[in-house]
């Protein structure tokens, strides 16, 4: 049987939590941590990230549902702030400035077969949780080779293909260059995206559903020098609900 996934990679995306004791003062400290922006019902905007719910006067002037990559500390003298919705938000300091992942929305419709876009030099695991707790995004790093003046976006596409497994999805993504390439010489690029899932959630699922039942998505994507797409051997586990 294939090692499925049943939690978050963050192999190549770069994120950490590190935390500590000291002298009963509890702390803990976030670097770059994938997360998701949104609200309460009183309208108090906070973030969710690996570390937890988290909020700061910075924070609080982000964009709810978008995504964001959060530097910040914290520690026991910060306190909590309690949610109208019964849960506690931990007072954070930002340490750097949020880094707003670019996002796009799974297309439920195969991918072009007459185009394959342009190979990745690399496509990281997905950084997801199985629920909504990031609203429904999943983030991915890519590196791409890139010419002066070329831009690069990515796609991800519902295949209606077979698996072979009716609780298995499989997943396309294409990247596509845009603009008019002003040079020859070809620089290696990095890039994030955050593709919100909802979708294949709302297809597949219930909104009013009281039955949990689990599916699993595999990425397929086509890499540099190889003329055929490759399968990510692993399952990543999505929770949704049914009636």
């Amino acid at each position: 049987m294939k090692k499925i996934v049943l939690i978050c990679s963050i192999l190549t995306m770069g994120f950490m939590l590190s935390s500590c004791l000291d002298s009963g003062d509890s702390s803990y400290t976030g670097v770059m941590e994938f997360s998701y922006v949104t609200m309460d019902n009183s309208g108090l905007i906070y973030a969710r990230s690996e570390g937890g719910m988290i909020t700061s006067p910075q924070i609080k002037l982000l964009d709810p549902g978008k995504c964001y990559l959060l530097s910040y500390t914290w520690s026991s003298e910060n306190g909590t702030t309690s949610s109208v919705d019964d849960f506690l938000i931990s007072n954070v300091v930002l340490t750097a400035e949020p880094v707003q992942v670019p996002s796009t929305m799974l297309i439920l419709q195969d991918a072009p077969k007459d185009d394959i876009g342009t190979p990745f030099t690399s496509f990281s695991r997905p950084y997801f949780h199985p629920g909504i707790y990031f609203g429904d995004f999943w983030a991915f790093s890519y590196q791409w080779k890139k010419k002066e003046g070329e831009t690069a976006s990515v796609e991800f596409y519902k295949s209606t293909e077979d698996t072979g497994n009716p609780d298995e999805v499989m997943i396309d993504v294409r990247l596509n260059k845009t603009g008019t390439p002003t040079g020859t010489t070809e620089k290696t690029e990095s890039g994030r995206i955050a593709v919100n899932m909802n979708p294949l959630r709302l297809l597949l699922g219930s909104s009013s559903g009281t039955q949990t039942k689990n599916i699993y998505l595999r990425f397929r994507y086509y890499r540099e020098g190889q003329s055929e797409p490759f399968t990510d051997p692993y399952k990543y586990l999505m929770t949704i609900y049914t009636d």
